[in-house]
């Protein structure tokens, strides 16, 4: 019932394109307040090792379905405000733009901008189906501990930044994977967090492994996770959805 409850909420923001800004952003917030407590609930889960609790794919089923319903709501929002704005029908004509498919995707390119919302800072981001999960270039990682709980310190950096202490980026361990090199026989252990980010009108929290990236041309790598059900990729193009630099 709850389920239904939230999609019910998500399509009240089409039905409400004449009622003003304020009734869509209060519904988009609600929507997006409850897609929150999902992914603490599953975290609770995840940490008390409840791995096979019956519960745990069903909220994942009602977790992807809610981040759809989330990312094309923003469009059908950002759009009404263009509307408003210029008195006129809105289409994505240029990069500044959100650009979506038939079917109410996002199209992204094969490079895009994405920002990191706890330093509010972008960086380019290669977009790779080939990839099932995201990782960012993260360096001074340092791990410690937080009421009982891993956490994680550490920077996000490329070529135009440099590590300070206002850019620091503190967050809890998701999990602990072991990436086995082909220039090593050791696997080394990397840490996956959460990380908010925005990437045109996106706007999620993603789950990204720490790596250092600093040998690779852009810091930060998008999987299939990232894009799922939310979004398709037109590897001819580039920059769909943010500008270049």
């Amino acid at each position: 019932m709850r389920h239904f409850a939230l999609l019910f909420a998500a399509a009240n923001i089409v039905a409400c394109q004449t009622t003003g800004t304020a009734t869509q952003q209060q519904t988009l917030d609600t929507i997006t307040q409850s897609e929150q407590r999902i992914i603490e609930r599953l975290a609770q889960l995840d940490a008390r090792g409840e791995q096979n609790d019956g519960n745990i794919q069903s909220l994942r089923d009602e977790l992807s379905a809610l981040k759809q319903q989330v990312a094309k709501s923003q469009v059908m929002l950002a759009d009404y405000l263009s509307k408003k704005e210029n008195n006129a029908p809105t289409q994505a004509e240029s990069a500044n733009q959100t650009v979506v498919n038939n079917n109410g995707d996002f199209v992204l390119g094969a490079l895009e901008h994405i920002t990191i919302e706890a330093v509010n800072l972008s960086f380019d981001a290669r977009i790779d189906t080939g990839a099932a999960t995201s990782s960012i270039n993260a360096v001074d990682i340092e791990v410690f501990e937080r009421n009982g709980d891993d956490w994680v310190r550490f920077h996000v950096l490329d070529d135009s930044k440099k590590a300070t202490d206002e850019n620091w980026i503190e967050a809890p361990v998701v999990r602990f994977v072991n990436i086995r090199q082909a220039s090593s026989e050791e696997p080394e252990r990397r840490a996956v967090v959460k990380l908010w980010t925005r990437l045109g009108e996106m706007r999620d929290n993603s789950e990204f492994t720490l790596a250092d990236r600093s040998h690779m041309t852009h810091p930060v790598l998008l999987g299939r996770e990232f894009i799922r059900d939310v979004a398709v990729v037109d590897v001819s193009k580039e920059f769909v959805q943010s500008d270049p630099k």
